[in-house]
């Protein structure tokens, strides 16, 4: 049996893109497009080529198109989508949706005219899949209707990240996952945080993972406190499997990965309020109400912490596994 065309379009091949490519290969006959990333005159040049590449495939059998983001690279599609009667499904990340808040505090130097393509994609794409509930409901904002806005969470395969028996949890250990190469995303991803707790509790070994080396001047030299340069996706297991606690210290998420990932290994979660953390871990108990040393102290020292995080884990593979976002995704596009 033929299988059904569908164009799939990334901003770049992360490995949570090249998931779902996976997927979708296994039931569609997908035509990959990766959209270059260029600045100045590069970006309009590139944009049109992309943009007439789009309207070829479109016009010989690719009906549908799948992407990971809503930027200006989906105009053309959206655009032709109102002419031929194509459909676009477009995955929110984050970024797509912030509000003048958060432009404003994560310094963001998005071009106005950029920005209302973005908007316009939004409103008139066919389908539209945030990963998070917070993120649904900035997309509905914007969109000015709830209509097709399907919540549609990562999902992470449990036969790479779980309970790892076989590495030795160091207790009293506290890991942190982000990468961090300029100042603006140090604070934004809470680093300043979790160096002060650090500072705070000698008692407690804390790593950080994923800090470049223009930035190793912000951490002080402790002797409870490892820095680690980024690594791999695939190593970063070995960490989660060496670390009693996972702490999300950021002040701004969309769907934070990590966290989930942390979870799937075993480790117990300390979280900041911030994008779908709430939700994720599910447990007000585990929420960082504030940065002060007495919320730290709560959480490390509650009562029956392994038989909690192993509830909070249970729920997470029932709602953030890979075969659940695969169902999900290829019913979408297949209506």
């Amino acid at each position: 049996m033929k299988r059904e065309k569908l164009l799939v379009i990334l901003l770049s091949p992360s490995s949570f893109s090249m998931q779902d490519v996976k997927i979708l290969e296994m039931h569609f006959e997908v035509k990959l497009l990766i959209h270059v990333k260029t600045t100045g005159l590069g970006y309009p040049i590139e944009l049109t080529k992309f943009a007439l590449h789009s309207i070829y495939l479109m016009l010989t059998g690719y009906r549908k198109t799948f992407s990971v983001f809503a930027d200006t690279h989906m105009l053309v599609p959206v655009l032709l989508s109102k002419i031929l009667g194509t459909k676009t499904y477009i995955t929110i990340g984050g970024y797509e949706v912030f509000s003048k808040e958060e432009i404003d505090f994560k310094q963001d130097v998005m071009p106005k005219w950029r920005r209302n393509v973005i908007h316009f994609v939004i409103k008139h794409a066919t389908v539209l899949l945030p990963k998070s509930h917070e993120l649904a409901e900035k997309t509905i904002r914007i969109r000015g209707s709830k209509d097709h806005v399907i919540t549609l969470f990562n999902g992470f395969d449990p036969t790479l990240f779980n309970v790892n028996t076989n590495v030795k949890c160091t207790p009293r250990s506290v890991l942190t996952i982000a990468q961090v190469s300029d100042y603006k995303t140090f604070l934004i991803k809470g680093i300043d945080r979790i160096l002060t707790y650090a500072e705070n509790n000698p008692d407690f070994h804390f790593t950080i993972v994923g800090i470049q080396d223009s930035m190793l001047h912000y951490c002080p030299k402790l002797k409870n406190l490892t820095i680690v340069k980024p690594v791999s996706h695939s190593e970063t297991i070995l960490y989660y499997a060496k670390n009693q606690f996972y702490l999300l210290p950021s002040r701004s998420e969309g769907m934070p990965n990590a966290l989930c990932e942390a979870i799937f290994c075993g480790c117990i979660p300390l979280a900041f309020n911030a994008g779908n953390s709430k939700f994720i871990v599910h447990n007000p108990d585990f929420i960082l109400q504030d940065e002060s040393q007495a919320e730290f102290n709560r959480i490390v020292h509650l009562p029956q912490l392994e038989e909690a995080s192993t509830s909070i884990r249970n729920r997470a593979e029932s709602l953030f596994s890979l075969s659940t976002r695969e169902v999900s995704l290829v019913n979408i596009i297949s209506r």
